[in-house]
């Protein structure tokens, strides 16, 4: 029943709007979703109707709905193609790249990618926090827009997010500045998400500067790069990533470092712990630089090297040795959108010099601190960034800890 109504559906939606020479001769589902996964579907379904007699009712219903969840990505596909006209491709693999573009139409000057998602869950991620594994839809939507750039710089086609289930005004903006056309409706984000995102506690990458970080700067904007920096500007922008102090500081913690099964006395210290066994903050780094080359700039790398002299341990401050000698660090340059949001408090001098910087070298920022991220698209500028879970160094703690607790041993005994 689920095919056929998908299978009808697509005929009603694309080959109505094709002309007698250009209908595909194979069946239209399989030219619209491609074989394989019109082939998935039917085999799933094929395999329900034999087990019928075989399988308790409840098994049964489980089963339906892992179809129907995964079928549900490809009937808004096919619903959205009611709203599309010249198109030319469906479920496009781009070449080289694992994107795939849902649907391509206008001849091929405008990509559409449909997103049929809960609103307020995608804004919890995109405003990070979200889990481990969870997928950022401003920042894929972002690689496909630098595809299309990629493939065709002159005249990239324009990209279109549908969004079926809806997108929240934030995140709406957050697109559209970018030049992302947004359809769906808006929505606003719930106390019960404001909430959340007011009681994530990120790691504050100006705890440690010795400057007046929060005075007003009289900052001209420039783009003045120099070689090192426009070199570094111009790879692909799935060949390079900037980590900032906080993405280095957890790279090298003990606590990510084979520490996490210390006992803590310390409260944070011992939620840290907990959550880094349960979710690995450095395993989420490591998949987002494989493969790529890791760049920084000089204010980050000054702050880290301060961070790591005050509180490092020894095996830390070796890994953060090991981890120096691998990025490519640039001078400071402030992005023309960071720039001109210098004039505010909000943002504070040494964090907008490293987000300008990552912005200014076309670069997605790793990093923490998700709060600078908010307070940025308070005001409107929006930076593209992979959000990962905090950590503090904790050899120093560790080693304290255990220091105490042979001590009392000792004179116990």
């Amino acid at each position: 029943m689920l095919y056929k109504a998908l299978n009808q559906k697509a005929k009603q939606s694309y080959l109505c709007r094709t002309t007698a020479k250009n209908r595909p001769s194979v069946n239209h589902l399989t030219y619209i979703m491609g074989e394989t996964t019109a082939a998935r579907i039917q085999r799933a379904l094929d395999i329900l109707k034999e087990e019928t007699q075989q399988f308790s009712t409840d098994y049964l219903q489980k089963q339906l709905q892992k179809v129907k969840k995964d079928c549900k990505s490809l009937l808004s596909i096919v619903e959205e193609l009611d709203n599309s006209s010249e198109t030319t491709d469906v479920l496009w693999k781009l070449p080289n790249q694992c994107l795939v573009v849902d649907i391509i139409c206008d001849r091929g000057r405008t990509w559409k990618k449909v997103i049929d998602r809960n609103p307020q869950s995608m804004h919890l991620i995109w405003a990070g926090n979200g889990q481990y594994g969870d997928k950022d839809a401003v920042a894929k939507l972002l690689a496909y827009q630098r595809a299309a750039r990629e493939l065709c710089p002159h005249n990239p086609a324009k990209l279109v997010a549908v969004f079926p289930q809806g997108i929240t005004h934030e995140m709406a903006n957050a697109l559209e500045s970018y030049s992302v056309k947004v359809t769906g409706g808006r929505v606003t984000v719930s106390d019960v998400v404001r909430n959340r995102l007011v009681d994530v506690d990120d790691f504050n990458d100006d705890s440690i500067d010795d400057t007046d970080s929060d005075q007003e700067v009289d900052e001209t904007p420039h783009f003045n790069l120099t070689g090192e920096q426009e070199r570094v500007r111009k790879m692909a922008s799935d060949k390079k990533i900037f980590l900032d102090s906080t993405t280095m500081i957890v790279y090298v913690s003990d606590v990510c470092n084979g520490g996490a099964d210390f006992n803590f006395t310390d409260r944070l210290m011992a939620e840290q712990a907990s959550d880094e066994r349960k979710h690995s903050a450095k395993g989420q780094i490591e998949t987002a630089i494989r493969g790529r080359t890791l760049v920084t700039c000089e204010t980050a790398l000054q702050s880290y090297k301060k961070f790591m002299e005050l509180l490092g341990g020894p095996k830390e401050k070796r890994r953060a040795q090991e981890l120096i000698e691998r990025l490519t660090v640039v001078p400071d340059v402030i992005s023309n959108r960071l720039g001109v949001a210098g004039g505010t408090a909000q943002l504070k001098r040494k964090a907008r010099t490293i987000f300008g910087t990552a912005d200014a070298l076309e670069c997605i920022t790793l990093t923490a601190n998700g709060r600078f991220l908010r307070a940025a698209a308070a005001l409107g500028v929006h930076i593209a960034a992979m959000v990962h879970q905090s950590r503090a160094l904790s050899e120093l703690r560790r080693l304290h800890e255990e220091g105490s607790s042979q001590k009392n041993s000792t004179e116990q005994l």
